[in-house]
Parts: structure tokens; C-alpha cells; sequence
């Protein structure tokens, strides 16, 4: 998984930084008008991890998720 950032232009969007092959699939999120956030290296890091995680079906379902956070209290 990698995490590119980029701009539209003429109507595309153009990946900065990172070669994609022909036919790669992409998520894009598009902000509402200048609602943008950065994030540093280490957030970026626990980011990718995290996704890595779901990738292999390491994840929690909602209802377990509200149940660990119920008893966390």
C-alpha cells in the first residue's frame, strides 16, 4: 500500500511522487473546500500498519469495537 498525494488537472488527477502501473486502482478522498489535513511520519506509519492489518483480516467488527470501548470506561 502506498500513500501519494496529487492534484486534478484538466479534469485527472495527477499522482505526485509515485509511478502507478496502467489500470491500478486508487481510493481518492477529496476534502470539502480547504478542510485538509497532514499528518506526520509517525501517523503515517500507524496509518499504513493499520491498513496492512486489514488487509490480512486483522480487524474488529463495529459491535466489538463499542464493547471494547464500553469496557475500557
Amino acid at each position: 500500500m502506498r500513500i501519494a498525494s496529487g492534484r486534478v488537472k484538466d479534469g485527472k488527477i495527477v499522482v505526485e511522487g509515485v509511478d502507478l502501473e496502467e489500470g491500478s486502482r486508487v481510493t481518492v478522498l477529496a476534502p470539502d473546500g480547504e478542510s485538509a489535513f497532514d499528518v506526520t511520519e509517525d501517523e503515517r506509519r500507524k496509518l499504513l500498519a493499520a491498513i496492512e492489518e486489514a488487509d490480512h483480516g486483522e480487524w474488529a467488527s463495529g459491535e466489538q469495537l463499542i464493547d471494547e470501548l464500553r469496557s475500557a470506561d
